[in-house]
């Protein structure tokens, strides 16, 4: 059972400072069973975690693989993954808030305790009509008390999260291990997009394939890092695409043609599609306006490539549900955020009205110049 589940988590795509941490963790709780076993003294130590990361990059399909390790190896008596957020964790009204908490504790006892975007529970400065201090503190008491029958995994984003652990003393020293799971580089989102397609049933040609690569690197570069869904959006970019398969194949068979397995099962490269990218048939702006916002998207591009930003590699005013007009970026390859980054980022959201500012004074004779 214990290789089975290292070698599903091997498989997984990327992660492999996670794979790392975890492979750590298995020999030191092999070796502990094995010194305990020769009578050597052990440290009663417990194993709550604290999982740290952007969305999409498989908190929680680890902490369910995690289960399954520590019952493997004995640490747990069952292998069961209890997951839990906020709404489930903190009540409405003064007494109420202990009692859910020891709920979903006893609910995962002998098992793992997943509490996903746990940084909620801590408001900040402490309100009077928010319980997450209760919450907080209720389960600190039970992470101590049923150390030997339970696993805590707290999840969230890298800052909040830091700052929960920072909360309380008594939280960060009981939570004993923190893994620090990372965007995903373009690539990677590749490969995940064809696990994704292949589970789904569908199959692509090298075209397809390679259209989706290059939506994935668009996706990973125009992206903030903190923030970006990883997975959840190539979930997007799968699901997008199967539903322009069906309009095609919903078209065609209203012309008559018969559609064999083989072609229900086919992407072709024009169903690769993601919807951010914009839809032309939401364009109802006229030309003058147009030239406004290519201005408009052009400084954000400009002002973060100079502020020490990626590259931009497509400027469109091809208007999507939410922009009339958006910035890609080059994807450079780095799983984590710097100092830069964010200035950069913050710059940009700048450069677009300066660019507005900067075409009024130009007073374009003729709206479709192209300077």
């Amino acid at each position: 059972a214990l290789a089975v589940a290292l070698a599903e988590l091997d498989a997984m795509t990327g992660l492999e400072a996670v794979k790392a941490e975890v492979h750590r963790l298995v020999a030191l709780l092999r070796v502990r069973e094995l010194r305990r076993a020769a009578g050597l003294p052990v440290p009663d130590t417990s194993n709550h975690m604290a999982f740290l990361g952007p969305p999409g990059t498989g908190k929680t399909t680890v902490a369910r693989l995690l289960g399954r390790i520590f019952k493997a190896l004995g640490v747990l008596a069952k292998d069961h993954v209890v997951e839990v957020d906020r709404a489930e964790l903190i009540a409405e009204y003064i007494g109420q808030t202990a009692p859910k908490v020891d709920a979903a504790v006893d609910r995962a006892l002998d098992g793992v305790l997943f509490v996903d975007e746990a940084y909620a529970l801590f408001g900040g400065e402490r309100d009077s009509r928010d319980f997450g201090h209760e919450a907080v503190a209720t389960l600190l008491k039970r992470m101590e008390d049923d150390r030997r029958r339970l696993v805590v995994v707290l999840a969230g984003y890298d800052e909040p999260m830091e700052r929960l652990l920072d909360s309380n003393p008594g939280l960060r020293s009981r939570v004993t291990t923190v893994v620090r799971f990372r965007s995903f580089t373009g690539g990677e989102l590749g490969g995940i997009f064809d696990g994704m397609v292949a589970g789904a049933g569908y199959v692509v040609d090298a075209a397809a394939r390679a259209r989706a690569v290059e939506l994935c690197d668009l996706m990973r570069g125009s992206s903030d890092g903190r923030t970006f869904g990883n997975a959840r959006d190539v979930r997007n970019l799968v699901e997008d695409s199967i539903a322009r398969q069906a309009e095609r194949l919903a078209a065609a068979a209203d012309a008559g043609t018969v559609l064999d397995e083989a072609g229900l099962r086919a992407l072709d490269v024009a169903d690769i599609t993601w919807t951010e990218l914009g839809d032309p048939a939401l364009d109802r702006i006229g030309s003058e306006e147009a030239v406004v916002v290519a201005y408009h998207e052009a400084g954000h591009a400009l002002v973060r490539h100079v502020a020490g930003g990626s590259p931009p590699a497509l400027v469109t005013i091809v208007p999507s549900a939410s922009a009339l007009g958006r910035c890609f970026y080059s994807d450079d390859g780095r799983t984590t955020v710097t100092r830069d980054d964010l200035v950069a980022i913050a710059a940009s959201a700048l450069g677009g009205r300066a660019a507005e500012e900067a075409l009024s004074l130009i007073h374009i004779s003729e709206p479709t110049r192209p300077y």
